[in-house]
């Protein structure tokens, strides 16, 4: 390649990054994202990721008692959606003519919601940071798709790069399938924070001198007896009467003042 040859490539190359294929730049006979059958097309592309995801994650395979992928399938499916476009613009993305941006909503079951709200951890792995929680179920305000043509034909090529409704999707799905494995599973992660927090403090007490110790020793068994007040006791019959979401109650309780606990003997 000679240099002017070379030159004229870069020249292209550069162009190209920073305005974009030309062709992204237009707008085939004005076209618009808020026709029915682009926005139809939009939540089936939609589900189709959710139901890949859930193939990749082998939903199937976890759920308990064990529901087939076809099922999973139609709990999907089942999830009404709500999807309003906001903006049409040209793409200066190299896979799509139009960019669509728009809000998307999806309608859960009140038990539903209800495992979701009272559970930090679940509504943010819900939500994702960015979507939020409504009366109805889960509203994420910027969802993005791209748009190319077949033809005349709008062929919905790609959705957001950054946020992942197919993901939030399948989160929803399993939660609507087994609620209580999901709390299950819950519990365990809430149990191994606590108890991790507890082995610290315990090993922070053992490597005090026996005049540190002697001199703590009240103040210690007096927040032994108020953390128990405030979060029962861990360890007794009455704990394993509680429900899933009580007991998460307790531990989260339990862990929050041997934080605190340590934090201070620290200081």
């Amino acid at each position: 390649m000679n240099i002017l040859a070379l030159i004229l490539t870069s020249t292209n190359l550069i162009h190209i990054f920073t305005t974009g294929p030309e062709f992204v730049r237009e707008n085939p006979n004005n076209f618009h994202c808020n026709q029915p059958d682009v926005i139809a097309k939009a939540v089936e592309k939609v589900r189709s990721e959710a139901r890949d995801r859930m193939y990749v994650e082998g939903l199937s395979q976890l759920s308990t008692p064990r529901r087939s992928t076809d099922d999973l399938e139609e709990l999907v499916d089942s999830i009404p959606i709500d999807l309003r476009v906001t903006q049409t613009k040209a793409s200066e993305s190299a896979f799509a003519l139009i960019e669509c941006e728009a809000t998307i909503e999806f309608e859960i079951p009140d038990h539903t919601m209800n495992v979701i709200r009272r559970d930090q951890r679940s509504k943010d792995v819900t939500t994702r940071g960015h979507a939020q929680l409504t009366d109805k179920g889960i509203f994420w305000g910027n969802f993005r798709f791209g748009v190319e043509f077949d033809g005349r034909r709008p062929t919905i090529v790609e959705l957001s790069g950054l946020q992942f409704p197919q993901v939030l999707l399948s989160t929803i799905a399993i939660t609507i399938a087994d609620s209580d494995i999901i709390l299950e599973r819950r519990l365990a992660m809430v149990a191994a924070d606590f108890y991790i927090v507890d082995r610290d403090l315990n090993s922070f007490w053992r490597a005090l001198s026996t005049q540190q110790r002697l001199r703590m020793r009240r103040s210690q068994r007096e927040w032994i007896v108020e953390k128990v007040r405030t979060c029962s006791d861990v360890d007794g019959k009455g704990y394993e009467s509680l429900t899933i979401v009580e007991k998460i109650d307790v531990l989260n309780c339990h862990r929050r003042m041997t934080e605190e606990r340590l934090t201070r003997l620290y200081n």
